[in-house]
């Protein structure tokens, strides 16, 4: 990804140094003359476009990379924590993570990236600037870095509003969570008004949190466009009295003119990557507090084979690899709590289901034939007796 940006911006900082050739060429030799930094200048715009193409098609590939990469060891994480998963983990959180936190790995992985390319770029530009005039060339290479730095304070406290704001966003997500699952209770005791209540209170301290997280980045932003504006104002100004003193052609002085624009973009790089650093490592403090909670299954001495079968014990199902197996049962909430035991979300001292192998000969048919579907029949849970009148 990061050579496709490069070769997007590379053609976009040498594109200045060309065109001030062609204007100095046609200028002293005519236009016949210029022609060929003409061509030159058209070849590395289509090389320019066809880096854009590419760059777009490998960010947004790593952006999915980085979200879906996320999902599925949040979901492996989830599927190994079981039963115990809300214990270690609130429920808000985990979907914190999978929702919002994996965007954001995206996010700063495609920043990264064209972060580098960007400082490629830039280097680029400021070398073509030192040779066409050393003294504005130096100017540059000094005041990009301080310009930079100078946003430096702001990040803190946006760090700050970035932690407060996903805290208090997981908190509202486990609410409403526990607002869905215990619905026909709260309905039952009259709990309505009173979660409402709570629920109001914590959404409306996340939108107040959300919007001075959003005031924070809006001050970054407002701070890149300053002062990339200040340096473009500064290299117009200082190379138009350059050419008012004959130092500088006015070729040179377009080239500088388009290297100030260029620059512009690389600068916004370098702060839209300071952003999105800060929201991914808050992002990522989450993260890894979910994927390292103890598991609470010890690894056992056995190693599974190829072909691993499940048995319940409680209901005397096999699951056997490869066939597609139906639950039949006239409580559904006997096929549940067998689904609950085979996937280990269980309370602690049901019985577990047990792994065991079975042999190759022991399948009936072939993948593809009719041996590979079962149904297996789950009884129904014993009903509690329930106490005469006079118990």
């Amino acid at each position: 990804m990061t050579a496709s940006a490069s070769t997007w911006l590379i053609p976009a900082a040498v594109t200045p140094w060309l065109l001030g050739r062609a204007i100095d060429t046609g200028i002293e030799q005519g236009i016949v003359d210029a022609l060929g930094w003409v061509a030159a200048l058209l070849g590395v715009i289509v090389i320019g476009v066809a880096g854009g193409i590419a760059f777009h098609t490998f960010a947004v590939r790593m952006w999915l990379l980085g979200i879906y990469g996320i999902q599925r060891r949040v979901t492996r994480q989830s599927v190994h924590l079981g039963h115990v998963l809300n214990r270690r983990v609130p429920t808000g959180e985990v979907l914190s993570v999978s929702a919002s936190d994996s965007d954001q790995f995206g996010a700063t992985v495609d920043a990264f990236g064209h972060a580098i390319a960007a400082a490629i770029s830039f280097l680029l530009a400021s070398v073509l600037m030192l040779t066409t005039s050393p003294a504005l060339g130096a100017l540059v290479l000094v005041a990009v870095p301080l310009l930079v730095g100078a946003s430096a304070p702001v990040l803190r406290p946006l760090t700050r509003a970035q932690e407060a704001e996903r805290t208090e966003a997981s908190s509202l997500t486990s609410l409403a969570t526990d607002i869905a699952t215990g619905l026909r209770i709260l309905r039952g005791v009259g709990g309505e008004r009173t979660f409402a209540a709570n629920y109001e209170r914590q959404s409306q301290k996340v939108r107040h949190l959300g919007v001075r997280l959003g005031t924070w980045q809006a001050v970054v932003e407002a701070i890149s466009i300053l002062l990339s504006g200040l340096l473009l104002v500064a290299l117009v100004y200082l190379g138009s009295m350059r050419l008012l003193d004959g130092t500088l052609t006015v070729g040179e002085l377009i080239s500088f003119f388009g290297y100030a624009v260029f620059l512009i973009s690389p600068m916004q790089t370098f702060f839209d990557f300071a952003q999105k650093w800060v929201q991914g490592l808050v992002s990522a403090a989450k993260t890894m507090a979910l994927l390292s909670a103890d598991l609470p299954w010890a690894p056992g001495p056995q190693k599974l084979s190829e072909d691993p079968t499940l048995f319940d014990e409680a209901s005397g199902v096999t699951v056997m690899p490869g066939r597609m197996l139906g639950l039949v049962s006239a409580d559904p909430d006997a096929s549940a709590a067998m689904a609950d035991r085979l996937g280990r979300y269980l309370p602690e001292g049901a019985p577990r289901p047990r792994t065991t192998t079975i042999c190759p000969s022991a399948r009936s048919g072939g993948r593809g034939g009719s041996g590979w579907r079962s149904v297996a029949v789950v009884p129904p849970r014993t009903p509690r007796p329930q106490p005469g009148p006079g118990v």
